[in-house]
């Protein structure tokens, strides 16, 4: 098995792709803020001081639980957009977070988190020991980048929906 080298820079065109991904992704995170202060029911400024980002798969179950509580019913499935978007974030993670490698002339990252799983009754071994390689190229980068802009969308719609029952709600009690 040869060793992997460090990657001292990435090609215009990947660097370019994984500032995009980094991009769409804070826009995402901008979204999903949104959404649970308009679910919580504050204006923009205070949700931002008063409320705490959630951890991605805790943050939909919250803004449901707020929704209920107002009896707003939304069309988003949002146990689908949970795991879409813990997707997302796994990927936009490891392409950002992790050390770029060629391995046997091929760009990608090391992956160190999770484990392997050698076999029925071997123990499990760290890959922060043994990283695994995982190749990144730039279509790797753009379906990442679309499966984002699909979370964005569907977060927008969400926070359509809130917002249109919020107002006829607001409407209806004057």
């Amino acid at each position: 098995m040869t060793k992997a080298k460090t990657a001292r820079g990435l090609p215009d065109k990947i660097a370019s792709a994984v500032g995009r991904v980094t991009h769409r992704w804070a826009l995402q995170e901008h979204w999903l803020k949104m959404i649970l202060i308009h679910a919580s029911g504050l204006d923009p400024k205070r949700g931002r001081i008063a409320l705490r980002e959630p951890r991605i798969d805790e943050h939909l179950t919250i803004v449901g639980d707020l929704l209920a509580l107002q009896s707003i019913r939304v069309t988003v499935d949002l146990k689908a957009l949970t795991k879409k978007l813990a997707s997302a974030k796994e990927r936009r993670n490891l392409i950002t977070h992790s050390v770029w490698v060629r391995h046997d002339g091929v760009l990608g990252v090391q992956e160190t988190r999770g484990t392997w799983e050698l076999g029925p009754g071997k123990p499990r071994a760290s890959k922060k020991m043994w990283p695994a390689f995982q190749p990144v190229d730039r279509n790797y980068l753009v379906k990442l980048r679309k499966d984002i802009d699909e979370t964005i969308r569907l977060s927008f719609g969400l926070m359509k929906e809130i917002c249109d029952a919020q107002a006829a709600m607001r409407k209806k009690s004057r």
